[in-house]
């Protein structure tokens, strides 16, 4: 399937095209969360959590406000890529967050997440059809399981992700579980939000080429063992990394081709034990990747993290006449892990 349209909001800004610019750069833009406050012992004050929020778009709304909001800036991004019109509905997969009551003690939105965004989201000629899946970092595989279908009885599908860990609910989830970067944690997350989007038509090999990537494949871990260490984790995603890369169709083997690894690598002690399983695993044989972790920018997004890991892939093929091939992973101290593999 080709990718052939992008939208994109996160805490650089709402349009994909300013957020990646400024990502390749490494800017990185938190601000004071008005959600949640840590108290310091030492000043006997109340001390605000810095986050990577999308200033003003989604403040004051609680989580499914949230993804609301962030999920209908981004659609009024790829908008334009939009306006041909489809004689039917345009189907439209959704990640969202799984209902973890850890993470939302609170009661259920009356309204379905599917019912939301269909009251909420419009783009000019477009209705939309949406199939939300409830998930975690690797469910984008899942997600892309279902886009393959619908790909077989629809000429196009929107994919997207949503995920917001700066509302009240999720900054206080992780502040029980000792993941917040705080002063006496320094190695915790900084959170995030981001909302991201793809366009993506079936790949014809009679019809007009063009479009901004192919995914060529991708991989969600079915065998979590939740009592593993982490670096088994990380081996895991290294391995089916290595598979994938191996697994190129129709392209004679060049190891040393330039390829790139995208890696929501955000800090936290676990995360970064994934990380190092999954390098210490790459088959040597392969050239060195070259390394991008957009949590330096975007912060944790949750869900959202391999989305991320996809626009910032489109990104570098775009910006990197030499390489063919960009690999984004995403993975959680949670055990979960998804790969996809994007090439020009």
């Amino acid at each position: 399937m080709r990718v052939t349209g992008i939208g994109l909001v996160g805490a650089l800004g709402t349009r994909a095209a300013n957020v990646l610019a400024a990502q390749r750069c490494n800017l990185v833009r938190t601000s004071p969360s008005t959600e949640l406050r840590i108290p310091d012992e030492d000043t006997l004050t109340e001390q605000p959590v810095r986050v990577h929020a999308v200033r003003g778009l989604a403040a004051g709304y609680e989580h499914q406000g949230r993804w609301v909001r962030l999920l209908s800036a981004a659609l009024q991004d790829l908008a334009t890529g939009l306006e041909s019109g489809d004689a039917t509905a345009l189907p439209l997969v959704v990640v969202r967050p799984a209902d973890d009551p850890d993470r939302y003690p609170v009661e259920t939105a009356a309204a379905g997440l599917d019912e939301l965004l269909s009251q909420a989201l419009t783009a000019p000629r477009t209705a939309f059809a949406c199939h939300v899946v409830p998930g975690a970092e690797g469910s984008i595989a899942v997600a892309l399981d279902q886009v393959a279908e619908l790909l077989r009885q629809h000429r196009r599908v929107v994919l997207a992700g949503v995920d917001s860990l700066v509302d009240h609910c999720s900054l206080a989830w992780l502040l029980r579980a000792g993941r917040l970067k705080t002063d006496d944690n320094p190695v915790g997350i900084a959170p995030g939000e981001t909302a991201a989007c793809f366009l993506l038509e079936r790949a014809d090999p009679t019809g007009p080429t063009g479009g901004l990537a192919e995914i060529a494949d991708w991989w969600r871990d079915d065998e979590v063992d939740t009592e593993a260490e982490p670096e088994l984790w990380g081996q895991r995603l290294g391995r089916a990394v290595n598979r994938s890369m191996h697994a190129r169709a129709n392209e004679p083997s060049r190891p040393h081709t330039p390829w790139h690894l995208v890696s929501n690598h955000d800090g936290d002690t676990a995360m970064a034990r994934i990380h190092g399983g999954l390098l210490s695993t790459l088959d040597p044989g392969l050239a060195a990747p070259r390394l991008h972790h957009p949590c330096v920018s975007f912060g944790s997004v949750g869900c959202a993290s391999a989305f991320v890991g996809m626009a910032v892939a489109i990104h570098v093929l775009a910006t990197d006449p030499a390489s063919r091939d960009v690999v984004a992973t995403a993975a959680s101290p949670r055990g979960e892990a998804a790969l996809v593999r994007l090439r020009r």
